[in-house]
């Protein structure tokens, strides 16, 4: 069992946030948000290997998530779990991915949508009881139900799209 720090309430390993107050029950200090870079060549986008993506080589990144429409990349780093979703004015629980910037709420982003776990060399996809769905290569994965992520994926949160790419 995890022991919630704000309120002292017990969860189950493997919770993200605790059910009686809302917090976010894995330690998070010191992390930050990551910066995407943004790749001006032309290219077409499906078809990209992940020896392609730019990405520093000692970061040691497994998964770097493509934003198709925006042509930026996101190295997931430091961490196993990784929430995504959009911050709203007076939100008290923010995702650790802050999608607002790719337009999110007008592509039907919930404020905590989805989550992405790397365990390993396996990583997987959750809803997180989104009000707009999480799709896997255009097919709607039911909430709370990991689902298993290979190179080259598609992810959609809403209308929001990203491709994984892997480390080879």
């Amino acid at each position: 069992m995890i022991t919630c720090s704000n309120c002292g309430q017990k969860e189950y390993v493997g919770a993200l946030y605790c059910g009686e107050c809302g917090s976010r029950l894995e330690l998070t200090l010191g992390r930050t948000t990551q910066s995407l870079y943004v790749d001006t060549t032309e290219t077409d986008q499906k078809d990209l290997d992940f020896s392609e993506v730019p990405t520093n080589e000692s970061s040691g990144a497994l998964l770097t998530l493509h934003f198709l429409d925006e042509n930026q990349y996101l190295p997931l780093l430091g961490e196993e779990d990784f929430t995504f979703g959009r911050s709203s004015e007076g939100q008290k629980i923010l995702p650790d991915i802050d999608l607002t910037q790719f337009d999110a709420f007008r592509k039907g982003v919930s404020r905590i949508h989805a989550a992405i776990r790397i365990e390993g060399d396996l990583v997987s996809v959750r809803d997180l009881g989104s009000i707009n769905g999480t799709r896997l290569n255009g097919n709607k994965i039911p909430p709370q139900v990991p689902y298993t992520v290979r190179n080259g994926d598609i992810i959609a949160l809403g209308k929001l799209k990203f491709q994984a790419l892997f480390r080879s």
